[in-house]
């Protein structure tokens, strides 16, 4: 199985998002449309049931700002199903946000007897993500554009394609069973 951890702002929106001036509400067609094709991408490659998208951002249901019924994370999961896209899991929420590694890697020792593979897709790079090694699945899309877009671009996607498809080495693996057993507790 192949995992696409998903962020949501800087990624599906950033602040050149029409109509929405860096108050991070609103999704942007363009960067979901890139989504798509990505994500067409993989399910050629792999096939549709080998590859899943588990939202890592904060429009979790029920985390930090957002309710289980909010609008926004409705608003989401429309755009994306429009898209023949749903969100298959969520990371869990561990602390604050600056522990977005940790999260993935929680959710990846849980799953990583099935794992083949992941990306990570996001515009912030978390100082965790060097200590699990998670640099060689990331992609680190744009939240301010360069030549008037921003989020998730058809640039990004032979990044991607390539992330999803690194190894998972020895030192990885290492840290994931370290983690499904609780043994790394270094954050």
């Amino acid at each position: 199985m192949r995992y696409v951890f998903l962020d949501v702002d800087g990624v599906l929106n950033s602040d050149l998002t029409p109509d929405d001036p860096q108050s991070f509400t609103k999704l942007d067609g363009r960067n979901i449309a890139v989504f798509r094709e990505l994500m067409e991408c993989l399910y050629h490659r792999y096939g549709r049931d080998s590859v899943r998208i588990v939202l890592s951002s904060s429009w979790r249901r029920g985390e930090g700002v957002f309710r289980e019924d909010d609008p926004l994370r409705g608003k989401l999961d429309t755009a994306l199903a429009r898209e023949g896209l749903i969100i298959d899991a969520e990371t869990p929420q561990i602390g604050d946000q600056s522990g977005r590694g940790l999260e993935i890697m929680t959710w990846l020792s849980v799953h990583h007897a099935e794992l083949d593979g992941y990306l990570v897709l996001d515009d912030c790079l978390f100082g965790d993500f060097r200590h699990y090694r998670i640099t060689r699945h990331f992609v680190q899309t744009t939240c301010c554009g360069r030549s008037g877009t921003g989020g998730l671009q058809p640039k990004h996607i032979p990044y991607a394609l390539c992330a999803i498809e690194r190894e998972i080495r020895p030192d990885e693996t290492g840290l994931l069973k370290n983690l499904n057993n609780g043994a790394d507790r270094s954050l």
